[in-house]
């Protein structure tokens, strides 16, 4: 085995009892606070059924249960932000996606149901549960504003607010973004506001001016509400302005959408305020709501689906395409959330619900007189102008009027653009206040002018290579010009973002389908609002095909094949093909899909005698009669079918006859089972090759070894064949291939064993067995007649036939996973050409770990994280000359690994856990213990196991002093051993402001640090732990570190002055240690060469810690540490290193 692994959703209903509630996309980003409180996941926490009751259903469970009642399940391991997956009885599964986001986590890192609602706050009004939380200034409690005009011009006020003074700023609201935080001001004071729901309406913040806020799922919109031509003329002459800020973000203005962007220090875009915009009353509004609860439409045409991209013809066609009832359920939007106070509406004076009434409120209507405003941003301060040809020369127009700068967060979902504001950006629909929450397609000649829409539909990993039998997009139209059908297309699109206007669109890759269609006309009760669903299988597909976390599709009107451009089509300057579309909340856009997961690449295939080898030149196959092929068939859902062998000539494959002249052998197999192919007799001296793949009932995995490389051998019928398995009751053989250690040896580490070599073909010259463990060196020899010895295999003479002998009194080296490989000696000297191979655990002794120690037998261990989310536990030798390794992660005995490690070593997709060990944490049994600093940004302790493992179910989060950072700032951990003899070890962090100061945790004890003491607040952002010993030999801790230059740094640690330990202090800083930090390793060390360095307590046997290290071809060394200047290294494996992601 490689040591690298290579039912619907519910309405996304904002709870607010209004009906015009702002939703919005975005994906949530879980974890980032401080960890302060403790946890225990432990069996002692809760009972064994309460923990199979509250732990997240994953997609084995739930295809177990579904098969059980023979009803759909939910994969809650598999939910976030946007979707819900669920297991079908037969063995697929389907996935529902929504443009909108159906959940966030709450203040206890729940999923819970998207609330908006404004509640009163210490600092404010606060959002109740929402991706981007917001907090709306709670106002002057002495200062409660002015009665406004209502929502037709009258000349006079009441009163008058004095003008707004821009020395004076007043804090308006702050957003959270993504671990960041956004603060808005106001140029003056503000009134108590009016809340309803989710709004908050400050009155009389300029003479004749309102100011309203909005809290969406994404942020906030704003609007300034201008109830009269003086108050209008006053901003003209005076622009509103805003001052923006954030510790950690900056902001910049697009000199050509106007759209204020706030990126973090890395460039990444992380917010949008975009185009700004102002219009007036006039035009009608709809005023009829979306109809969430709509029914499918059947006032259209039939759909036209364009074939998809070609794929490999050996694919079969999927089954079991469902209903679209069934893959969507109910439209009924369904009862409100449980749990939460019932939103509140403070109730209004007459002038504010008049206000907050306002049909324009929302946005324009069509016929209203609309455009966009300039904006300017300097010193903080974003100053949003309104043209003053539109007070001056547009006729018929209706107060009040509204101006409109919002802000959104970058990760939302969809966008419009239009021809008639070519340079504008109306991403996330932020435009407008509320307006724009619905996507608009096809042309209208009063205010829009022509329309496209585009949107970005999130994909999880589970459909990664997945088979797809069905794939629907539903969309709720809500508005068409007349009942009159038009056309709509739907075409797979590049992405689309802050910068995408009606001049600068992604480009339109393929065309998925089309259909024409009319709902939504208020003045016909024919054709209301309904749901129409396109077909988008072969867009699945082909995102499956990739490997796509999400795509991209665009709607246009239009009936032409040809891609559309910055032209419009000739049914775009139709009227009748006007249409507008529910963007956000319940009814929003979604996508089912549904697919079978293919069955797992074979594991464990090999050749027995021999092995697969996939590099010239090839292994030779001695004289057999038995020689036969074999693999492991898996399948994710369970339903694996068989298992597909390929066998004939190499020569057959080179010269381009290998499709006839190949054998092909299926074995009939269940889930989970080997199977074997005895080959025929073969042909000396030829060079033969063979593959297999799994299959379930519809279609099959890749091959193995891979697509592209088969297994090969030679046979040479000169050479002896290889040993029979071996035998051991002392050493018995753990055979599964789980890499789990589920058999291990009777005796502890350190005791003999007796293990028996024998053949099987029946060969009647074999005079010596060579053997070794850990390593092909074959020092170890067994003959006839008891002669044996552990050195001088392959030289010893022995001339006595033997079929059965047996090795007495070995020793392996190691406690934990050992490897036998054993060969067989003829008479004439020949030897097997492959060796037969006896893996076992030894059983660890009963004594505590030593440093670094993992398998109890006193030698420095190692841990790395693969890209595929696996920790991998390699036990090293005494002399640090090999190393043996086996997964690291199981749940009460059963292996995890691949996606089931998250949230534990990764999160699934892109984000690794940080891992350390070196020392008992709990419960002071000996046994070294992990420390992790989890991809959510929490930190646990992992006991271990004894063994080299954790069992993930054990661990137990720590809590850390209030002066300490937050785990989710950590960029390095380091478990240093007790250092300062109180019995517990210390923890040695990189984290806090930017990742650049030096932490020192101590007192541990109860999934407690009793002290964080900070040794630096700078300098440690580009610097890497290498080592916490002693290099001296003093019997104090040293410190090795690496720098950016790629100098390694060696800094020696000083007595406590208590007499007991070495003083932490002395390791934080140069100037406190014992000779100031000395170059250990100059400029040859740098991360383009190195990319990982992971010091250990010794590992070679010379009492001087050693280095491990990843280098740029992807193979790991270890260096032989020394006690002023690091040695020279050897390398443990020359390749696959290149994707690991953590050393521990």
């Amino acid at each position: 085995m490689s040591e690298i692994d290579s039912e619907p959703l519910p309405p996304a209903r904002s709870r607010v009892r209004r009906a015009i509630a702002a939703a919005v996309a975005l994906a949530v980003l879980a974890g980032g606070g401080a960890v302060l409180a403790l946890r225990d996941d432990s069996p002692d926490a809760s009972p064994e059924v309460r923990d199979q009751a509250t732990r997240p259903i994953d997609e084995d469970e739930a295809q177990r249960r579904a098969r059980e009642t023979d009803k759909k399940v939910e994969v809650t391991a598999l939910s976030d932000e946007f979707s819900t997956t669920f297991a079908n009885p037969n063995g697929s599964f389907t996935y529902v996606s929504s443009v909108d986001p159906v959940r966030a986590r709450n203040e206890k890192g729940e999923w819970a149901a998207i609330d908006t609602t404004l509640r009163k706050a210490k600092n404010g009004w606060r959002t109740v549960n929402s991706p981007y939380p917001v907090t709306f200034s709670p106002g002057d409690a002495d200062d409660s504003g002015t009665e406004v005009n209502r929502a037709v011009y009258r000349a006079g006020r009441a009163g008058v607010r004095p003008v707004a003074d821009t020395d004076t700023w007043t804090p308006l609201l702050t957003m959270a973004a993504d671990q960041h935080e956004m603060r808005v001001e106001w140029p003056g004071p503000l009134p108590q506001p009016v809340v309803q729901d989710n709004r908050a309406l400050y009155e009389g913040v300029l003479p004749g001016v309102d100011l309203l806020l909005t809290a969406r799922n994404t942020g906030y919109t704003h609007v300034l509400v201008v109830h009269t031509p003086e108050a209008a003329a006053r901003l003209a002459e005076k622009p509103p302005a805003y001052r923006i800020t954030s510790p950690t973000l900056s902001f910049v203005l697009n000199p050509t959408t106007k759209a204020l962007i706030g990126k973090d220090s890395e460039g990444n875009e992380v917010t949008v305020a975009p185009t700004p915009f102002l219009w007036d009353s006039a035009g009608d509004h709809d005023t009829e709501l979306p109809d969430e609860a709509a029914g499918t439409g059947t006032n259209e045409d039939p759909e036209k689906v364009d074939p998809g991209p070609e794929r490999p013809t050996e694919t079969p066609e999927a089954d079991d395409e469902r209903s679209d009832e069934e893959n969507f359920g109910s439209t009924d939007p369904g009862e409100e959330p449980p749990g939460g106070a019932d939103p509140v509406a403070y109730r209004a004076a007459t002038g504010a619900e008049t206000t907050l009434a306002l049909p324009a409120l929302h946005g324009p209507g069509e016929g209203a007189h609309a455009t966009t405003a300039n904006a300017s941003f300097g010193g903080d301060v974003l100053k949003v102008i309104p043209p003053s040809s539109y007070l001056q020369d547009t006729e018929d127009l209706t107060f009040p009027l509204f101006v409109d700068p919002s802000t959104t967060g970058i990760r939302a979902n969809w966008t419009t653009v239009y021809k008639k504001y070519p340079r504008s950006n109306f991403y996330d629909g932020a435009n407008y206040n509320e307006d724009t929450k619905e996507a608009r397609v096809g042309f209208e000649r009063d205010t829009w002018g022509t329309a496209r829409s585009f949107f970005k539909m999130k994909l999880r990993d589970s459909i990664k290579g997945a088979e797809v039998s069905s794939a629907t997009l539903k969309i709720l139209e809500t508005h068409s010009w007349s009942c009159s059908k038009r056309t709509v297309q739907i075409w797979r699109t590049d992405p689309f973002g802050t910068y995408t206007t009606w001049n600068v669109q992604p480009t339109w890759k393929r065309k998925i389908t089309s259909k024409s269609f009319a709902y939504g006309w208020k003045s016909s009760s024919s054709c209301p609002d309904a749901y129409v669903n396109f077909t988008v299988t072969s867009l699945a597909q082909e995102a499956a095909d990739n490997g796509w976390q999400s795509f991209n599709f665009g709607m246009v009107a239009s009936t032409s094949t040809s891609a559309p451009t910055t032209t419009a089509t000739a049914l775009e300057t139709d009227t009748y093909s006007w249409k507008k579309f529910k963007a956000e909340g319940a009814g929003s856009p979604q996508i089912a899909i549904t697919y079978n997961r293919r069955p797992n690449t074979p594991t464990g295939y090999t050749m027995s005698p021999g092995s697969c080898d996939t590099s010239s030149p090839y292994i030779k196959i001695g004289k057999t009669s038995t020689l036969s092929i074999l693999a492991k068939g898996t399948d994710p859902d369970g339903v694996t079918s068989k298992l597909e062998f390929e066998f004939g000539k190499k020569s057959d494959w080179d010269n381009g006859t290998w499709a006839t002249t190949k054998t092909v052998y299926n074995r009939a197999i269940a889930h989970g089972e080997t199977d074997s192919v005895l080959l025929p007799a073969l042909t000396n001296g030829v060079t033969y090759q063979w593959r297999v793949r799994t299959w379930d009932a519809t279609t099959y995995s890749g091959w193995a070894p891979s697509s592209s490389t088969f297994c090969r051998f030679v046979y040479d019928s000169n050479l002896p064949d290889t040993p029979a398995p071996v035998e051991s009751t002392d050493f018995p053989a753990d055979t599964d291939d789980s890499s789990t250690g589920d058999v291990w040896s009777k005796y502890p580490f350190g005791t003999g064993g007796n293990l028996t070599f024998k053949m099987s073909s029946g060969e009647t010259d074999i005079v010596k067995f060579v053997y070794s463990i850990n390593s092909t060196t074959y020092d170890s020899y067994v003959c006839a007649n008891g002669k044996q010895g552990l050195s001088g295999g392959l030289t010893v003479s022995c001339t006595t036939p033997v079929t059965s002998v047996t090795a007495t009194g070995v020793k392996p080296p190691a406690a934990g996973p050992n490897t036998l490989y054993v060969k067989a000696v003829d008479t004439a000297g020949n030897i097997s050409p492959n060796p037969r191979k006896h893996f076992f655990y030894v059983t660890p002794r009963k004594t505590p770990d030593g440093p670094g120690d993992l398998n109890g037998d006193g030698s420095a261990d190692l841990g790395w994280v693969t890209a595929a989310g696996n920790l991998w536990i390699g036990t090293v030798s005494k002399d640090g000359g090999w190393m043996s390794s086996s997964f690291g992660t199981h749940r009460k005995g059963s292996l995890i690994k691949d996606g089931n490690t998250a949230p534990h070593i990764w999160n699934g997709t892109d984000t690794y856990a940080l891992v350390t060990h070196n020392g008992d944490f709990a419960p002071a049994d000996g046994v070294t213990d992990w420390v992790i600093r989890t991809p959510d940004g929490r930190l646990f302790v992992y006991p271990g196991d004894g063994y080299g493992g954790i069992d993930v179910t054990r661990r137990v989060e720590v809590r850390l002093p209030a002066n300490a950072p937050s785990p989710s700032t950590f960029s390095e951990i380091k478990s240093a051993g007790d250092l300062t003899g109180d019995g517990q070890p210390e923890l040695f962090v990189a984290g806090g402001v930017g990742g650049a100061e030096l932490w020192v945790f101590s007192g541990y004890s109860g999934g407690y640090f009793e002290t964080a003491t900070q040794m630096t607040t700078t300098a440690w952002a580009d610097r890497d732990f290498v080592a916490i010993a002693d290099y001296n030999g003093d019997g104090e801790a040293d410190m090795t570190y690496r720098t950016a230059a790629g100098n390694i740094q060696l800094r020696k640690g000083k007595p406590d002055p208590s007499g007991t330990g070495t003083e932490l202090k002395s390791l934080g800083q140069s100037g406190w240690s014992l000779d100031g930090d000395k170059v250990y390793a100059s400029g040859t060390m740098t991360t383009a060469a190195y990319p990982l360095l992971y010091g250990t307590p010794d590992a070679t046997g010379d009492g001087i810690p050693d280095v491990w290290a990843t280098n740029s071809a992807g193979a790991l060394l270890l260096f032989e540490g020394g006690a002023t200047s690091l040695g020279q290294s050897r390398t443990l494996r020359s390749s696959g290193y290149s994707t690991v992601k953590q050393l521990g």
